[in-house]
């Protein structure tokens, strides 16, 4: 849970203590009518708080021309969690954006890179286990469910997809989704992964098979018919040298340049392999934030091998041990190979460059001796030689590619299956999910139950594997949602659901859950239901529930008490900060 939010450079209007269950940020336009609450710091409550987690699109907010003011006055805050069994105290600046300083347990504070500190998130708010896994580096896709600020409710049209950036596709939003709600996502994990090596494969065999078409004007079928005839040609073209009346010293001279034309060929394919594999190599390891090259491979695994060490948090023995062997297992897979190959690469290169000399002197020996009839005969089968090595090569990769994406549409096949048995399997947990979300619907629907019908969530395996069809379906049916209100309410149901039921089934899950703007819209009498429920059921179970209002939104008039529309609960004890459109009760103390 939060525990407080402050800022040691004052800039906030006062520390803002969290507590157990429901806590309301409220903003009030008592003052200044004309610009009501905007501004004054309700939504930036909860975007300092994302960023404290790490948000990449918060420090992109903060880092604009709006908060100049924020790093020219070189304010810092502060979050301090408590995860259950253990203390966070998370710092950030706003002037050094790559750096984050974490004190765990009240221990001394150390500073992490960003992308470290994700890592070190992921393992204490998102643990995965053998049925629950998601793809590499979703910390903050999954944190993003736990903290929405008002721009993301606005956008959100389907619950399911809490997600807005570029790189969000339903597909891993589905697998995001069972993560979170408890439900075996391991096996939608390796299908996906399976789908992303399927294109990469794909994109790789359409660019060998357009450069053939381009280069020779065929297709890959028209060329792999080809080359038997093209080897025939080559055949002829070498027998028609040998039927000259050569001297003893021609014969040689002769025989040699075929030798060398022969190694020629196998050291340029060899050069060709082992320079794809230092590439690829290359692409890989350059993959992180930093840069890599084959010189400074083994220094950079030695910084990754220090900064597992931080993470794991071993005694300093233990750490110095294993950042020692990690060191050394990765300077042998990476480091070593990459010089390997960049010397190996080198040395087929003057090989090369020293065996076409060769050539070269021995054909003009030829052209001094003899006439240009049997210089030409040689040339043309030199190039025919290269041209057909170099097209074969290319065909033989085609087909390993070709071959590799049988086998990886068989691991789609299995991943599929193994999926929809999974979940069928968890058929108690999905129908607890399903009576959690219809317990909200009946809460928000209380005594008008009847708007009600119609409501629905479905969480079900898909039929056979065609087209990528998603294994999976999560869908949530709502009545009348072309309304702005009915939206929004369907999104905090179903958030609701997806949150509760986590705390209901001990997943090891972040404990609170903060929305911002999102009631917005919601009819008086749904709002205050589900508020109800909300502080109901947080005296039954520990958790902490943050959103933001307007003082006017949640107002209860006397026409509403006529109505049966009550609070039962103290909504005033549940406001842990009242922003104010006069300056010195705004978060910052000025509008902006």
């Amino acid at each position: 849970m939060l525990k407080k939010l402050w800022s040691p450079t004052g800039l906030l209007l006062q520390d803002i203590n969290f507590k157990p269950g429901l806590n309301l940020i409220i903003g009030s336009a008592k003052y200044g009518q004309s610009h009501g609450t905007n501004g004054i710091g309700k939504s930036s409550i909860v975007r300092l708080i994302d960023y404290l987690l790490l948000s990449s699109d918060a420090a992109k907010i903060f880092n604009s021309k709006k908060y100049a003011f924020l790093r020219e006055q070189e304010h810092q805050v502060c979050l301090l969690l408590d995860n259950g069994d253990e203390f966070l105290q998370i710092r950030r600046s706003f002037g050094e954006t790559k750096k984050v300083y974490i004190q765990e347990n009240g221990q001394a504070e150390y500073p992490y890179e960003i992308e470290e500190a994700k890592k070190l998130f992921s393992g204490k708010f998102f643990p995965q286990t053998a049925e629950r896994k998601y793809p590499e580096g979703s910390h903050r896709n999954l944190m993003n469910f736990f903290v929405k600020d008002d721009l993301t409710s606005v956008k959100r049209d389907d619950p399911v997809i809490y997600l807005q950036h570029g790189g969000a596709k339903k597909s891993l939003l589905i697998l995001l989704n069972l993560y979170l709600l408890g439900l075996p996502s391991t096996h939608l994990n390796s299908l996906l992964e399976t789908w992303t090596i399927t294109e990469e494969l794909t994109r790789e065999a359409n660019v060998l098979q357009k450069y053939l078409t381009d280069t020779s004007g065929k297709s890959v079928s028209q060329l792999r018919s080809e080359m038997a005839v093209k080897r025939k040609e080559l055949e002829l073209i070498r027998q028609s040298l040998s039927e000259f009346k050569l001297s003893d010293s021609f014969k040689r001279v002769s025989e040699r340049i075929a030798e060398l034309d022969e190694q020629l060929a196998n050291l340029r394919k060899k050069e060709r392999q082992t320079g794809n594999q230092l590439e690829k190599l290359k692409k890989f390891t350059e993959s992180s934030r930093n840069e890599i090259d084959v010189d400074d491979v083994r220094k950079q695994y030695e910084s990754v091998a220090l900064d597992l060490g931080r993470i794991i948090r071993k005694s300093l023995e233990e750490v110095l041990d294993f950042r020692a062997s990690i060191t050394q297992e990765r300077l042998k897979f990476y480091g070593s190979r990459m010089t390997e190959l960049s010397s190996e690469h080198k040395k087929l290169l003057a090989e090369i460059q020293e065996k076409d000399a060769q050539r070269a002197g021995l054909m003009k020996t030829i052209d001094d001796n003899m006439d240009m009839s049997l210089t030409e005969a040689w040339g043309r089968y030199a190039l025919e030689s290269t041209k057909i090595a170099e097209i074969r090569q290319r065909l033989d990769s085609i087909e390993k590619i070709h071959a590799e994406l049988g086998r990886m549409h068989h691991d789609e096949s299995m991943h599929h299956m193994q999926m929809q048995v999974a979940l069928s399997e968890c058929s108690e947990s999905v129908e607890t999910i399903r009576s959690l979300f219809n317990e909200i619907v009946a809460a928000a629907f209380e005594d008008i139950l009847y708007e009600a019908k119609g409501v629905y969530l479905d969480i079900s395996a898909q039929g056979q594997l065609k087209n990528r069809k998603m294994p999976v379906r999560i869908e949530i049916g709502f009545p009348h949602i072309e309304a702005l209100g009915q939206t929004k309410l369907k999104t905090v149901i179903y958030d609701l659901t997806v949150f509760l039921n986590a705390v209901r089934g001990n997943i090891p899950l972040p404990d609170f859950l903060i929305h911002d703007g999102v009631f917005h819209g919601i009819e008086i009498r749904k709002k205050v239901n589900l508020l109800n429920y909300i502080h109901e059921r947080s005296e039954q179970s520990s958790f902490q529930y943050i959103t933001t209002f307007n003082e006017d939104e949640i107002q209860i008039g006397d026409g509403d008490r006529s109505r049966g529309i009550n609070y039962r609960f103290d909504l005033d004890g549940n406001i842990i900060i009242n922003l104010k459109d006069k300056p010195e009760e705004m978060l910052f103390g000025f509008r902006f």
